[in-house]
């Protein structure tokens, strides 16, 4: 804006001035700001969580939070659009000098519909609505949803997922960046106790035909218990495995995936499915042999654990359950033999 003045200069006063008057003019310009441009995320867009459990073999009972969470930021930008930044993604109004645009959009209108990605979710722009004001601000809506399975440092704790955000007008003046973070909750494993059982009698046959003698099932699958439904465990989306296992005995075996009992040694042959050999000692064997039909069962018990990570990480997660061992006693037949005296 301009306001012009006329002044006159002369060395004379009163009304003869005129004739030697020489003219000129003042200017005063109001000039407009250089406004920065300006962008603030809502409430919720500072509060979004998801939950990995929803994903598909996601643990249905660990679900505390939706697989979609919504957000919005609001731009104010008297000078005009030149581009949006997003998530490494810039999208750029048509017309717009000086900017490498990875999509061209005619307005920010245009950014309706696009969406970003990051490795384990996507974020997409549901909605744009301008202020009723002429330079804004205006009102952009998001939806951030999880599609596959983050890489959790420790089981059980919350990761985020980040998007940068940039806004730049078309004077080239940029906000400073802010980050849309989601939490993203993690699926943790639920281990279930397992048992599994083998008899006098079958110990006897096997040692008799110089077998080993050993019982076999899965952990994770539930096969080799008595229901094996109720057994199985859910190892959740980001995959568990049995990551260690202990038993009673006195000696500990530097394998975490191999443990001495009281009567045998349990080693798990693959972590995945649980799989599992139990070998009875001569010691059991001898045990097992000596049991009489109306004693009771020997039991070996092994604690298990299931996570999703490996090494010493594992026991920020690890779920513990329990695999017992029953050696049942033979139910051995009835005898009898009559004395000299009543087979004369």
């Amino acid at each position: 804006l301009t306001d012009t003045f006329d002044y006159s200069l002369s060395e004379l006063v009163g009304s003869e001035f005129a004739d030697d008057a020489d003219p000129a003019q003042l200017v005063i310009t109001i000039k407009p700001s250089n406004d920065e441009p300006f962008v603030e995320l809502d409430a919720d867009a500072q509060d979004l969580v998801v939950d990995e459990s929803n994903l598909t073999g996601g643990n249905p009972a660990d679900v505390t939070a939706p697989v979609t969470d919504s957000g919005a930021f609001t731009v104010t930008d008297s000078d005009g659009f030149g581009s949006v930044t997003l998530g490494g993604t810039t999208f750029a109004v048509a017309g717009a000098v000086g900017v490498t645009a990875d999509v061209v959009i005619a307005d920010i209108t245009g950014l309706v519909g696009q969406t970003v990605t990051s490795s384990v979710g996507e974020l997409t722009i549901t909605d744009v609505q301008p202020n009723s004001a002429v330079d804004g601000p205006w009102t952009v809506s998001f939806d951030y949803t999880v599609t596959d399975p983050q890489a959790h440092t420790t089981d059980g704790v919350a990761e985020d997922d980040s998007f940068e955000l940039v806004v730049t007008d078309l004077d080239g003046d940029a906000t400073t960046p802010v980050n849309i973070v989601a939490s993203v909750l993690d699926d943790v494993p639920v281990a279930e106790n397992d048992d599994n059982m083998i008899s006098e009698d079958e110990i006897e046959a096997l040692v008799a035909n110089e077998d080993p003698v050993t019982v076999e099932g899965e952990l994770v699958t539930g096969v080799g218990s008595m229901v094996p439904a109720d057994s199985a465990d859910t190892v959740g989306v980001d995959g568990a495995t049995v990551v260690l296992v202990t038993g009673e005995g006195v000696e500990v075996d530097a394998n975490p995936l191999t443990a001495v009992g009281t009567y045998g040694t349990l080693e798990i042959t693959d972590p995945a499915t649980g799989a599992y050999t139990y070998t009875l000692s001569d010691a059991g064997i001898a045990a097992a042999t000596a049991l009489n039909p109306n004693d009771p069962p020997l039991t070996d018990t092994f604690d298990y654990s299931l996570s999703e990570l490996v090494g010493s990480e594992f026991a920020d997660d690890a779920d513990p359950a329990q695999l017992v061992i029953t050696i049942k006693p033979s139910n051995d037949e009835p005898f009898v033999e009559l004395d000299a005296d009543a087979q004369d």
